[in-house]
């Protein structure tokens, strides 16, 4: 067969377009050249000029690739949308190309846009006169050279880069080179975008189309017959092989390899100066869709395949193109995986368009019943009738079947408010979970969408268990769903948070708290079935109930029996309480504001969750005695909340834990933290030294316990947000472990073998005793130093406050009990830096 009749014109048998010769005439004469309408023309001298101005295009391109700066870019939102979008483009017009090999009786302008994108995208040497450099116009030698391109390319690239950093040249040179894993991942991002071109490449020696006589020849040169080992096409298929293994399988194999060790790549030592190696895979996309370049990939390789190993059956490749290209655009749609918002849009209009572009050319397709398999097609097409009707049908019955039997309830329904027991309701579920394997809800854990909550408490719920703190009454979202609970026969659990007892409300102060709502507020709740005097019924019906009691600055063993109460409460079965053990030593403490409840719940989930990482027993000291007693701490983990620093027990508590020998090391954890100034040191050391006659026998602690502020702030404070998601604080976990370090056996041992020492020297004993009177002593001077301040005072506040504080809060008393984890993630790292 012949491509084109422009080439193989109607006459006598043999005779081909001017200037070409061979089987299919498919070669040009020696001296001519291909000119892109049939024919070949004779080579003259200017036609030099092409190859000249690629010369000197392709080293300005490397040159570009070893200077450029991309931190330079005053936007680097908008460099990645240009990039991107650019990238997505190249892709577009490939898979045009790959869409231009089916067949299709094309003509006019729109043949020759797509015989054009066609031969742009396919590294077409004849674009720039090749033939007029080779004494034969020979197919293998032009697609060795195809082949050679990219590597080639690559290779001149990296000598330039290595030049140019050789001491000579940059004693001339005024441009900064990139580093070798930025330009490594800079050839990645041209080969990730070229990757449908280079795989349409790699296989054009096992695309064959049946001839007349029962023989076979290559759809890109017919003049070459397939699998002839002892002619064109055995070298033509050697070079083929190597370029399957040294592009489409090499490059999904780092790929793969890459995307399945991100999370080890980055928890590594060096996981920064990896990822830059590997930008070209991740930094396109969302941190939480990584994964997606290879997906980008899976979909730019199933386009090139398609047209490549379907040669013989056209219809089967429309189909099968058509069911990729929608397959990406559903994931595109669903997931929004590019990092911008005009690369997403991008992305879904294109691959819409080249869908519309392959429906619109059905009608145009030429079709050889001969050539093409008609009874396997139709055996696809009826297998998708069947699976469309099995689909509906399974859908319906699975919608009757939840009709009727509503999924799997969840066993205890955490209200709160997330201001005031936000970090408390994390810790009620953490330990009920320890007891129970019902599922517990927790909004910030199992809430997707706010409309669907009240419906949650009506229809999969088996108790609310409500967490009584000051002002919770006041919070609609909270009134929403004891009133869906009450009105559905839920029953409801209040439980008392508030240190001497939570105050009972009158009905008259009922009626003054709804009233703090606005019209607005009040539809919201009407349009889900909530009205006002709903609220108040419910909220008669449950100062009725008997509260149980969660002591929140009680003891370990306290909080426990509360915890089994609850549980018992709510009929989950009886259990006995989880009594804390007496342990030899402490490896790590962990120290908090004990007059803020939920800085001491924060401590308390930290508590868990490290002593989970660590595997080791965690002291939480409530006053500096017990700092001071312990064994064996090598760790201190400072929580900083408001106010924490001028909170009497937590300095005292800080400075005995610094007098130990050895001394631990400490690491603060930003739990909403508003970093004091200079203005703050100089405050706490007046006011201690006023109050020095309280003290007598204490050292000068002020200058003590400033010193130890700005020693332990110096250090980066990671996040943790206590009511953040499960999978937010697991990640914020994971860097609090990072920062941490490891906890050697030898290092705990020694220091608990330090502490048994002391006391068995009468000496050193005596000189402890002193220090930790001299500690005791010191707590009751901050004491009377602190009193009165604090660091968010309205008027001349100590410390830096941050303007997002009063953006995040403003207008939103509504909806802030169901923030986003986000923003509470991006608050944290705001606060850390």
């Amino acid at each position: 067969f012949c491509r084109s009749v422009d080439e193989c014109p109607s006459g006598m048998l043999g005779s081909c377009a001017a200037g070409r010769q061979g089987v299919a005439c498919n070669e040009c004469l020696p001296g001519y050249y291909e000119s892109g309408l049939g024919s070949c023309n004779r080579c003259e001298d200017y036609d030099i000029l092409p190859a000249l101005a690629v010369v000197i295009f392709v080293p300005l391109v490397a040159l570009s690739l070893v200077f450029v700066e991309g931190t330079h870019s005053h936007s680097r939102h908008a460099t990645i949308t240009v990039v991107v979008i650019a990238g997505q483009l190249v892709a577009a017009l490939q898979a045009l190309s790959a869409i231009q090999q089916l067949p299709y009786s094309l003509s006019g302008k729109l043949a020759d846009l797509m015989s054009f994108f066609s031969m742009l995208t396919l590294f077409d040497l004849d674009m720039i006169k090749i033939s007029c450099f080779m004494v034969n116009d020979d197919p293998v030698t032009k697609y060795a050279a195809q082949l050679c391109i990219f590597p080639v390319f690559a290779l001149f690239t990296r000598i330039l880069h290595r030049a140019a950093g050789l001491r000579c040249v940059q004693s001339y040179c005024p441009w900064n080179r990139v580093s070798l894993d930025q330009l490594i991942s800079m050839l990645g991002s041209i080969l990730m975008a070229l990757f449908i071109l280079m795989t349409l490449m790699s296989l054009q020696a096992f695309q064959c189309k049946n001839n007349p006589d029962g023989t076979s020849a290559m759809l890109v040169h017919p003049g070459i017959t397939c699998w002839d080992f002892s002619g064109k096409h055995l070298w033509m298929m050697c070079l083929s092989l190597a370029a399957i293994l040294a592009y489409p399988v090499a490059f999904l194999s780092l790929a793969c390899w890459a995307v399945f060790k991100y999370r080890t790549i980055v928890r590594a030592g060096h996981g920064m100066t990896a990822l830059s190696r590997y930008r070209f895979l991740f930094d396109r996309f969302r941190a939480d869709c990584y994964a997606f370049g290879l997906v980008i990939t899976c979909r730019n390789l199933c386009v090139a395949l398609i047209p490549s190993l379907l040669v013989a059956q056209p219809a089967l490749q429309v189909l099968l193109m058509g069911a990729v290209l929608l397959f990406g655009v559903l994931c595109s749609a669903g997931q929004l995986p590019w990092r911008t918002r005009a690369a997403n849009i991008s992305d879904i209009a294109i691959s819409v368009l080249i869908q519309i572009l392959i429906v619109g050319l059905g009608p145009l397709m030429q079709l050889n019943k001969d050539e093409m398999n008609v009874a396997l097609l139709e055996e696809l097409l009826f297998a998708m009738v069947i699976l469309l009707l099995v689909a509906a049908c399974v859908c319906l019955v699975f919608a009757i079947y939840r009709r009727f039997i509503p999924p799997s309830k969840f066993a205890m329904f955490l209200s709160h408010h997330k201001a005031a027991a936000g970090a408390l309701a994390r810790y009620v579920k953490m330990k009920v979970n320890m007891h129970i394997t019902s599922s517990v809800f927790l909004d910030s854990d199992n809430l997707q969408e706010l409309d669907q909550l009240f419906e949650i408490v009506r229809s999969s719920t088996v108790n609310v268990v409500v967490l009584l703190t000051p002002k919770v009454l006041h919070r609609m979202w909270i009134a929403g769903e004891l009133a869906s609970a009450f009105a559905y026969s839920v029953p409801i659990r209040p439980v008392d948070c508030v240190s001497g007892g939570w105050l009972c409300p009158t009905d008259s102060e009922i009626e003054t708290t709804l009233e703090v709502w606005t019209a607005e507020q009040k539809q919201s709740l009407l349009v889900c079935g909530v009205s006002v005097d709903l609220i108040k019924e419910a909220y008669r019906a449950i100062l009725q109930l008997p509260f149980l009691n969660m002591p929140r600055f009680g003891s370990d063993s306290k909080k426990a029996e509360a915890i089994v109460q609850i549980i018992s409460g709510c009929r989950l079965g009886n259990f006995n309480p989880i009594q804390p053990r007496a342990a030899s030593s402490y490896p790590i403490a962990i120290v908090c504001n004990h007059s803020d409840a939920e800085a001491v719940s924060t401590a308390d989930i930290l508590q868990i969750l490290l002593q989970r990482e660590y595997g080791v027993d965690i002291l939480i000291p409530e006053s500096s005695d017990d700092a001071w007693m312990a064994k064996g701490i090598a760790k201190v983990s400072v929580v900083l909340s408001t106010d924490t620093l001028l909170e009497a027990g937590f300095a005292s508590t800080m400075v005995a834990l610094s007098l130990r020998s050895p001394r631990p090391s400490f690491f603060a954890v930003n739990c909403g933290f508003e970093f004091p100034d200079a203005a703050f040191f100089a405050m706490i050391e007046e006011r201690c030294e006023q109050t020095q006659q309280d003290a007598p026998d204490a050292m000068h602690f002020g200058k003590v316990l400033t010193d130890l502020y700005k020693e332990v702030l110096m250090h980066l404070a990671k996040p943790f947000v206590a009511h953040a998601s499960q999978a937010l604080q697991n990640q914020q976990l994971r860097e609090i472990r990072t920062n941490m370090g490891q906890l050697t056996h030898d290092d705990v041992m020694e220091r608990v073998d330090s502490q048994q020492l002391k006391r068995l020297s009468p000496q050193v004993s005596a000189a402890d005793e002193t220090t930790r009177m001299a500690v005791s002593s010191m707590q009751r001077g901050f004491t009377a130093a602190f009193a009165g301040l604090a660091m968010r005072d309205s008027g001349g506040h100590y410390g830096a406050k941050l303007a997002f504080r009063s953006v995040r809060y403003a207008g939103k008393e509504d909806d802030s009990d169901h923030d986003c984890d986000l923003l509470e993630l991006e608050t944290s790292s705001q606060v850390s830096l």
